[in-house]
């Protein structure tokens, strides 16, 4: 087998993070931009993601090995991208919600982190599939890590504190608001 049937994604610039849907079996990766964009990208095997050509939804022009891609030949475009405002530019992959003890909103959405930012968002698809992100948490402290636990609850780690927390719903908001939960102390 040639090395390059070894690679399974490329063109990324500082993937940080990834998990696999519950359902589907897709790879979402956030990957770390430069200077403009954040982006996650549902990710297909063989797929280039197309940094250093792209950032984002733009071309960056930084690389003179770029003139193929601006001149046709096709790269996977993230899935959601943001840009580097309000304090945000450092996408941190998350994790799907499995548990049932948040609203079923939230059941199989991808919850992901800015560690700038200090924020945790949560992608979902509108029915027509175009992405949707929602602010989640404001205040988590560079977020780098997430994971569903066997309680329903949603654990983050931590890394300015070093600590790993449980996000807990905690009732009220239902479907149509949003839901209150709480963040409990470092386990």
């Amino acid at each position: 087998t040639s090395n390059r049937a070894k690679v399974f994604v490329y063109g990324m610039r500082n993937p940080f993070r990834f998990d696999f849907h519950p359902e589907t079996g897709k790879l979402f990766v956030a990957d770390v931009g430069n200077n403009k964009w954040e982006e996650i990208t549902i990710a297909e095997p063989g797929d280039n993601l197309g940094w250093p050509c792209y950032e984002g939804p733009e071309q960056t022009g930084i690389s003179p090995t770029c003139g193929g891609l601006y001149t046709g030949k096709e790269h996977r475009r993230p899935t959601y991208a943001y840009p580097h405002a309000d304090g945000r530019g450092a996408a941190i992959g998350g994790a799907f919600y499995t548990g049932d003890n948040f609203p079923a909103r939230y059941r199989n959405a991808f919850f992901y982190g800015d560690f700038n930012a200090s924020t945790i968002d949560v992608l979902t698809f509108a029915d027509d599939g175009t992405p949707v992100s929602t602010p989640f948490a404001t205040n988590a402290v560079a977020p780098v890590r997430m994971a569903t636990g066997p309680d329903g609850a949603l654990y983050v780690l931590f890394i300015a504190d070093g600590t790993l927390r449980r996000i807990r719903y905690t009732g009220g908001g239902g479907d149509d608001g949003a839901p209150s939960v709480a963040l409990a102390a470092p386990l």
